[in-house]
């Protein structure tokens, strides 16, 4: 099961978009369907020049960015931070 949920994700991120979304409940891939809830969660699934497309509101996270990316906001303003 999670082999098959791996190369499901690796075959959609070629080029793709990682989405995060707080209000998601459901299996977490990161995709637009089925987004990480968390910033942490994309940001580490991230790779240089990935970009995180974030639903918008509030996200109580403390995080780093350590890679280049892009970072959007998705349907309004995005807060990350405690």
């Amino acid at each position: 099961m999670i082999a098959r949920q791996a190369f499901a994700v690796a075959q959609h991120w070629v080029g793709g978009t990682i989405h995060a979304n707080r209000f998601y409940s459901g299996v977490e891939l990161g995709t637009q369907s089925q987004p990480f809830r968390a910033v942490n969660s994309a940001n580490r699934f991230a790779w240089d020049g990935a970009q995180i497309k974030i639903r918008a509101g509030s996200y109580p996270e403390t995080l780093m960015f350590s890679k280049r990316l892009t970072v959007l906001a998705d349907e309004g303003p995005v807060t990350v931070g405690r």
